[in-house]
């Protein structure tokens, strides 16, 4: 009977009977008992109880002694949770703090570099400016140094026929080896003179003519290698409907280039052909001068047959 008794408590508890006897007068047994859903034990229950207790059994202190190891039990658990929530604010708090030092420090890292890009930006477009100015100063140079240049052969084909035109025995008096040799001097100082300004700028013509043949020359084979690419462009132009523009554009500065070379070319020929014309008024002006000779040649000997006439 005592065992099945036993049975009963432990299948009404789940726990022992010698175990609650044990456990009874420190009150960890009430936390043991299970409650129905009306907060009270069960009949079974409080017979065992009555008979161990030798009365009835007070519910309503059983439910307050139970309800406050719950409340202590609950206090226990979320102070525990607390904690935990605590560590675990103070872990992401120290995370936070290196994640933040960390991207602070990658942040004045790129700061620093974006700094310093841009100093390097500044400077390098200070020295694209700079050697804009300088590029532009030597063009300007180069085309003042190519005026010069063209001005000092030219004023030194004006003193080469001065110096040839002076007598030969001045000082200054300078002629060419080669306009030596087309010259036959005279007794007329006159003629001389203009034989020698005429072996001069025949030779001056034959030099302009050569560097006339070279300009050609090259200009010949710019204007085809223009013509060419002028072509090959407008070839282009049809293919490429995206970068017509840009070949229109290119276009246009080759057909001025052309226009630029003909003009060039043009200026050269009415060079030569000025030049022609003053050949041909000095062969006239020495046609004219040898006549002048002939004829007073012939009047001094004229002159000089009549007195021996006379004498006879």
């Amino acid at each position: 009977m005592f065992a099945s008794l036993k049975s009963k408590i432990k299948e009404e508890t789940g726990s022992d009977i010698s175990k609650i006897t044990s456990s009874w007068r420190s009150g960890a047994f009430l936390g043991r008992i299970t409650l129905r859903d009306d907060s009270s034990i069960s009949p079974q229950m409080e017979s065992y109880l009555s008979e161990r207790t030798g009365g009835r059994v007070d519910q309503a202190v059983l439910q307050q002694q139970y309800s406050a190891q719950l409340e202590a039990k609950l206090r226990d658990r979320d102070a525990y949770w607390e904690q935990k929530i605590e560590e675990l604010k103070l872990s992401l708090a120290s995370v936070q703090g290196e994640e933040a030092a960390a991207a602070q420090a990658v942040a004045r890292t790129a700061q620093a570099e974006a700094a310093k890009a841009i100093t390097e930006r500044d400077t390098a477009k200070r020295l694209v400016t700079e050697l804009k100015t300088q590029l532009a100063a030597a063009e300007r140079a180069q085309d003042r140094l190519d005026a010069l240049n063209a001005r000092a052969a030219d004023l030194a084909d004006r003193l080469a026929l001065v110096c040839a035109a002076l007598p030969p025995d001045n000082p200054h008096h300078h002629m060419h080896d080669d306009d030596k040799r087309d010259v036959t001097p005279t007794d007329c100082a006159e003629y001389d003179r203009v034989c020698r300004e005429r072996a001069v700028l025949t030779r001056q013509l034959q030099e302009t003519k050569m560097a006339l043949a070279d300009v050609k020359t090259s200009w010949s084979g710019q204007i085809a290698s223009l013509e060419t690419q002028v072509a090959r462009l407008s070839r282009q132009a049809g293919e490429e409907g995206s970068e017509r523009r840009r070949v229109e554009i290119e276009k246009k500065e080759m057909q001025e280039k052309l226009l630029n070379a003909a003009a060039e070319l043009e200026k050269a020929k009415q060079n030569l052909a000025n030049s022609e014309a003053k050949v041909v008024r000095l062969n006239g002006e020495v046609h004219s001068l040898a006549m002048e000779v002939k004829s007073l040649r012939n009047a001094a000997a004229a002159d000089a047959v009549s007195p021996s006439l006379y004498t006879i």
